[in-house]
């Protein structure tokens, strides 16, 4: 989805990488020397350390358009790596230091949270996956959830054609959740392939899925 965006896949890059460092100084190492093999035009190494999932998005015109502009950031990266811990099915938690302890950067006890339009997306994809419709029917918004039940939402997501064609929408939402969003007060994009693929508002303190 960023084949036309070119240092979001990079990041991305480096993500992969930084999956396999053990320290700050191994994905520093990391980031070098993708820098060096982008520099040298090595597309061999560069595929070769770039996490097999993100393959398909690197945008090889744009790299070597501006590889010198890469290799150089690339090769000069300041490392700040994020402890992150699995918590079972799809749920991970990013955590910090502080002092000599650690410390969650969100609720650990929330599956299913709203508080940013990103987690409300993830507890659609979620909540959609484990057939959920009570946390789907939390995640309409307040003009449609009067008339919303949760038999309305499970016949919806059954069998046949309005089935599939949400299912198929969900999976490529989950594609696409990574993607940058655009966000004010009230609303928030998410944007895939340059275009629109899920609008949000936010109900007070938490985000509902308007479309997808």
């Amino acid at each position: 989805m960023w084949r036309h965006l070119c240092m979001p896949v990079w990041l991305a890059v480096l993500v992969g990488f930084g999956c396999a460092a053990r320290s700050d100084r191994e994905l520093r190492r990391a980031s070098v020397n993708l820098g060096q093999a982008v520099e040298a035009g090595n597309r061999a190494e560069v595929v070769a350390g770039v996490s097999p999932g993100y393959l398909a998005q690197v945008d090889e015109a744009a790299l070597a358009r501006g590889r010198q502009a890469i290799a150089r950031d690339l090769e000069a990266p300041t490392v700040a790596s994020t402890p992150i811990i699995a918590l079972g099915r799809d749920r991970v938690a990013a955590t910090r230091r502080d002092g000599a302890s650690f410390r969650f950067e969100m609720d650990p006890t929330v599956y299913y949270a709203q508080d940013t339009p990103r987690r409300a997306l993830t507890s659609l994809i979620r909540a959609s996956r484990f057939e959920r419709w009570d946390v789907l029917v939390d995640l309409a918004p307040r003009r449609y959830r009067a008339a919303l039940t949760e038999r309305a939402v499970a016949t919806a997501w059954g069998e046949g054609p309005g089935g599939d064609a949400l299912r198929a929408a969900r999976e490529q939402l989950a594609v696409c959740l990574d993607g940058p969003i655009q966000l004010d007060t009230h609303f928030a994009v998410l944007i895939c392939d340059g275009k629109p693929a899920a609008t949000l508002e936010r109900e007070g303190s938490v985000w509902v899925v308007a479309d997808f």
